[in-house]
């Protein structure tokens, strides 16, 4: 999926992820997903592969940001 992002200017969950790390962010949280996922397991557990503590955005998350 590394070639439809990179043509549709998008990141893959785990550039995402890298990019986090490299910057030092605590909580990464994915959002704008395709609609060819059902839910985004598949993407978190990607991300998960570089950064520790990810999650997925949906309709009215909230976060507390200190």
């Amino acid at each position: 999926m590394r070639d439809k992002a990179i043509a549709n200017y998008h990141s893959t969950a785990k550039e995402a992820a890298e990019l986090a790390k490299k910057a030092g962010v605590t909580n990464l949280i994915l959002t704008h997903f395709s609609a060819r996922y059902e839910n985004a397991d598949e993407l978190i557990e990607e991300a998960k592969t570089v950064h520790d503590s990810v999650i997925a955005a949906k309709d009215l998350l909230e976060i507390n940001i200190k």
